[in-house]
């Protein structure tokens, strides 16, 4: 039992490295958490834009016809 009372008080003395989960963000990463909470409120725009290009190609073709 002496061995094994030195084993285990040996294994307890080390270091265990930290969880990944534990280790801070990357800087690029948190760069884009910040860039996809901002895309929900200026997306309605992007849809605008696109609704205002395809009125546009209409009138062109109306006018080409």
């Amino acid at each position: 039992m002496d061995e094994y009372e030195e084993i285990k008080n040996e294994v307890s003395k080390r270091e265990m490295p930290q969880p990944i989960a534990s280790k801070p963000l990357p800087h690029e990463i948190v760069d884009l958490e910040k860039m996809i909470e901002e895309t929900p409120k200026i997306a309605p725009l992007f849809v605008k834009i696109e609704k205002y290009k395809e009125i546009l190609r209409t009138i062109q073709r109306l006018k080409l016809s």
